[in-house]
């Protein structure tokens, strides 16, 4: 039967007897005599009786009565309206990682973030060059992805050496607590996930040794779990098909909707090895050798197109497009004539004579978007940094040591002659020559070193020896104890009673000292100092605490927890010398000091490399870093290391990129040191040797890497859009979550108060809070949630920072869009009795508005189809003349409302607005409105088709090499008729199965635009408002 309907779809209406506000989705459906709607409150749809639904002041289909029916929100209100929004509707055009994470700002590691969001998938290869920070931009893609569509079940895949590094680096920059688990961990997970499904969860960090375990492979086979997001470090590992690491990689990848491949090893682009990762990424994409190098082919002009356009002065157009029009020539050249999004760049360039900047930067960000690998591929050097202006100068400090100490030196290296000579034939051990390398480091402390080394009757590498690193990290697996016989014990008493001789006589330390005052006096009060060796850094410390200079000692022996404590002593006035380990500052930045010095050399330059990145990295103030090294002539530490690291300017830039060729080479060098005695002459011809090899290996990666720009062009347009993303606030501000929170904890959590000034603020809580955080944390519940809501409940402060930067320098709790504090309150405002306002007076600077008032809306425009994503829409009308229209002040409008500016003001002050003005601002919103529409769904059937028809050109092209290889094989002479029959029958499953994906395909050519009101109000200088 008919019924009267009171409510129709789209009426917002609130339940009776309270403020919870929803929208009708549903004709009324009526059951015996009661009529029913199906409702949409915020996270949940219910069926809702008619009389227990009244219509909401302010119906989303006339958002003219938010204006009149009720009086303005203040700035306060409408500005946390705003951010509950961004908070709730995961939109596209606002980065929810800017700012949540205990990172500094760089521009490019929120690169991949972009390319994420516009591809609606996290699948990426990151291939930045080392020290770039690829973990974090792993992170940042994580938050973002987490803060948009939430992860529950995650899994890092990395080398056994760098698990430490991802537990910690997780922890201290993102709060995300990894599982560290094995192969039986992981087994037991897949079970967990088989029986309870998407209600599981995990975060985790294996390793490749783990999980390419025969069970682990056949389980992600029969009964495979399904991740939200799996990182893959070091993927480079995955790249040999024949492999059961790369077999992990394809079962990973098939599980998992997200897939990040971290390597920062050059990966050939026109090899196998690219191709096989790339399969690994997007398997329907790149599923054909032989087509991947076609699609290569026309990355070459498109890039070189780019760079005309961008290179000449004023833009060659002729030039541009000539070499544009080459990719027509090319195999896949249909696909491109009909691109839609080619043809319309072709037809810009034929008819234009001339080209503005943006238009320049719009033309090249749609050339970049016909670029095969651009979607997929990310890579940044440092040369490319426009910020990276810091230059390496390396300093030598000559040492000349005195008789008594060169003789020490001496009968040291004649020790170690010794124990070589005696070990003939026996394995080469690096052990061997510890001794000397000691020496070289530290005299003084031979005298202690020589005891112990008789004590103990071998040589080892061991912490007992007072080693401080594990060479074996760096690929050198020639070290190991060796036995020291007792009849070199004569060899022992003569050193230990020259070292008895020398007292407190140190010419190194004295050249030390001399170095430091003299940094002091030029201004660099901060130095660190860097030592292979336990005993040494002890050493300097007891000598320069007896000289008055202040210093901490930082090596593997230190807790996490006690670093943090001397870090902040050494950035402020506290500690003017940090006498490091590599493994005591591992993960560590030091930023604020420009100074390092090698007291002694490592055998390996990416210890050296990794030393120098401790100061040589992003937000160094410093325009020049210095590199000190010890000169000792006739040391092994100087005339073979110090030698060939000069060679290769391993102090003046950055090897990361040579890691590759490093690690083997310097693997080689140790075993020839390891294995005889070799002569000055033999020393310095395999220095040459090896510094040749290097060369040749760094002439091969500039080779490479031209080949990635005329392959993968440069994405620095990119740059411009997350700039333009942080200048308007398009993300949450630190401001705006306090404010956020403190309106909350004012009207919902009496006795909650946020006290302290930005970035130093002091949270207090209370039980109303604590029962807010309980009913909505996560289960099982974090520790950290847990220790939280314990606070609250008897009202203690906790320390907290909502500013990233204060965060990672001081340990507070650091409020981000993520924190559970934010999600329990964002759910406190979706329970709670109030409604926040949906129309509201904004202040803003009299400039801006050019002495007018404007009523403004903001709209959410939803895209569905090929790249469906939201968006906020403001649009601003003249108040006084509705035919002004300004998407200026509109945008300004979404600005203000993520600073600080907006205050509360009481409701007499606030102005009111007339029914007949509203309406004809809205009217002319919608007239904006419907032409934006119309432009967003051609720009996105455009790019659908330009999708689809390069998807089908591909596969065409594919299907028919195929089928002549096949038709081949049929009209063979004397071919079989079983095997011809076979043949014809593969060719009708090919031209289905490529018919059948052909067809697919052809569904994502249809998009749809639509659009909700979301807010509106006033917007006036705060002096002079009409009453």
């Amino acid at each position: 039967m008919d019924v009267m309907a009171l409510f129709n779809p789209g009426d917002l209406v609130v339940l009776r007897g309270s403020d919870v506000e929803g929208v009708v989705r549903s004709r009324p459906q009526p059951l015996g005599s009661t009529v029913y709607y199906q409702v949409r409150f915020n996270d949940r749809e219910e069926w809702c009786r008619e009389g227990d639904l009244s219509r909401l002041a302010g119906d989303i289909e006339n958002p003219v009565s938010w204006m009149t029916d009720a009086p303005l929100g203040d700035p306060d209100a409408i500005a946390r309206r705003l951010t509950f929004l961004k908070l709730t509707c995961n939109f596209s055009d606002v980065i929810y990682s800017f700012g949540s994470t205990r990172t500094l700002f760089r521009v490019h590691q929120f690169k991949p973030v972009l390319k994420v969001i516009e591809q609606e998938e996290g699948r990426l290869l990151l291939a930045d060059e080392v020290g770039l920070g690829k973990t974090i931009e792993a992170g940042l893609v994580w938050s973002e992805l987490d803060a948009r569509i939430g992860l529950s079940r995650v899994l890092v895949v990395c080398p056994s050496g760098l698990v430490d590094k991802w537990k910690t680096e997780m922890s201290r920059r993102f709060d995300r607590d990894l599982r560290v688990i094995g192969r039986r961990e992981f087994l037991d997970f897949a079970d967990l996930y088989h029986e309870r499904g998407d209600a599981s969860a995990i975060t985790a960090v294996s390793t490749f040794g783990q999980l390419r375990h025969d069970d682990v492979l056949e389980a992600l086979s029969e009964r495979p779990p399904s991740f939200d997001l799996v990182i893959v470090d070091e993927a480079h590992a995955m790249r040999n098909p024949s492999t059961k690491t790369h077999h992990l990689g394809e079962l990973l990848a098939a599980n998992s909707l997200g897939l990040l491949l971290l390597t920062a090893t050059p990966v050939n682009l026109g090899s196998n090895d690219l191709w096989n990762l790339l399969r690994l990424l997007r398997p329907d994409e790149f599923d054909d050798r032989e087509l991947f190098g076609l699609q290569l082919q026309p990355n070459v002009h498109i890039n070189r197109a780019v760079q005309v356009l961008r290179g000449t002065k004023p833009p060659d157009v002729a030039r541009t497009l000539d070499e544009l029009r080459k990719v027509e020539s090319g195999r896949l050249g249909t696909g491109f004539l009909e691109n839609p999004v080619y043809r319309r760049i072709v037809g810009k360039l034929e008819e234009a004579t001339s080209l503005s900047a943006r238009e320049v930067v719009a033309l090249s960000s749609d050339l970049q978007g016909l670029n095969t690998l651009n979607s997929v591929y990310v890579r940044t050097r440092r040369r490319e940094l426009k910020d990276e202006t810091t230059v390496r100068r390396a300093k030598r400090l000559d040492v000349h040591l005195n008789h008594l100490e060169s003789e020490i030196y001496a009968a040291t290296v004649e020790l170690v002659a010794k124990i070589q000579r005696r070990r003939s034939g026996s394995p080469p051990a690096l052990a061997v020559v510890m001794p000397a390398r000691q020496a070289s480091s530290c005299l003084p402390v031979m005298r202690d070193y020589i005891k112990d080394l008789a004590i103990k009757s071998e040589v080892e590498t061991g912490a007992r020896e007072g080693l401080e690193e594990d060479p074996g990290r760096f690929g050198d697996t020639t070290y190991g104890a060796v036995e020291f016989e007792s009849s070199l014990l004569d060899e022992t008493d003569q050193i230990e009673a020259l070292c008895a001789q020398l007292g407190d006589v140190d010419s190194k330390y004295d050249a030390f000292r001399t170095a430091l005052e003299s940094f002091f006096t030029e201004g660099n009060s901060k130095i660190l100092a860097f030592s292979f060796f336990r005993r040494t850094l002890r050493y300097l410390a007891g000598r320069l605490t007896e000289d008055g200079i202040r210093c901490k000692v930082m090596d593997g022996s230190v807790k996490p927890a006690d670093r943090s404590v001397i870090i902040d002593n050494f950035r402020n006035d506290d500690v003017q010398v940090l006498l490091c380990s590599q493994i005591g500052s591992e993960g560590l930045d030091f930023e604020f000091c420009s100074v390092v010095i090698n007291y002694d050399l490592p055998w390996n330059p990416m210890q050296v490399e990794q030393r120098i990145g401790r100061i040589d990295r992003f937000g160094q103030k410093s325009a020049v870093v210095h590199v000190v090294n010890f000169n000792l002539p006739g040391t092994i530490d100087t005339d073979v290391f110090l030698r060939l690291y000069d060679r290769i300017r391993v102090f003046e830039e950055s090897i990361g990129e040579l890691e590759p060729i490093i690690g083997p080479t310097f693997h080689e060098l140790n075993r020839e040191l390891a294995k005889s005695t070799l002569t000055k002459d033999e020393q310095m011809a395999l220095v040459d040797r090896l510094a040749l090899a290097i060369e040749a290996e760094r002439q091969s990666l500039e080779e490479f890497e031209e080949d990635r720009r005329r392959l993968v062009g440069v994405d620095d347009f990119i740059e411009g859009q997350i700039e333009d993303a942080r200048n308007s606030n398009r993300y949450l501000t630190p401001v705006e979550l306090r404010r956020y929170l403190e309106g909350f904890f004012k009207s919902e959590c009496p006795g909650t108060t946020i006290m302290g000034s930005p970035g130093h603020e002091a949270i207090v809580g209370s039980p109303a809070l604590a029962a807010i955080l309980r009913r909505h944390m996560d289960h099982p519940p974090d520790p950290a949630v847990l220790s939280l809501i314990g606070d609250c409940e008897v009202g203690n402060s906790v320390l907290a920072s909502f500013n990233q930067s204060e965060s990672l320098l001081h340990d507070r709790e650091f409020i981000h869009n993520r924190h559970p504090l934010v999600r329990g309150v964002t759910a406190g405002y979706q329970d709670a009795n109030r409604a926040l306002p949906r129309a509201g007076l904004v202040e803003l600077d009299a400039r801006v508005l050019n002495k007018r008032e404007w009523i403004f809306y903001i709209f959410r425009f939803e895209t569905t189809g090929f790249g469906a994503s939201r968006i906020l829409f403001p649009v601003a009308v003249d108040r006084s003349d509705p035919s002004v229209v300004d998407r200026t002040v509109g945008e300004a409008v979404l600005a203000e409302l993520a600073t600080d500016s907006p205050r509360t003001i009481p409701e007499v002050d606030l102005p009111a607005l007339y029914e007949a003005e509203v309406v004809a601002a809205f009217r002319a919103t919608m007239t904006v409105v419907e032409e934006e529409i119309e432009r967003l769904a051609t720009y996105l059937k455009e790019r659908a088709d330009a999708y689809v028809s390069a998807r089908v050109a591909s596969l065409e092209v594919s299907r028919d090499a195929k089928e002549a290889q096949l038709w081949a094989l049929v009209e063979a002479p004397n071919v079989d008729e079983r095997i011809a029959r076979m043949r014809r029958a593969q060719i009708n499953n090919l031209r289905a199965s490529v018919d059948a994906r052909i067809a697919e395909l052809e569904a994502q050519r249809e998009v749809a635009v639509s659009f909700v009101p979301l807010m509106g109000g006033l917007v006036v200088s705060p002096v002079g408002r009409k009453r």
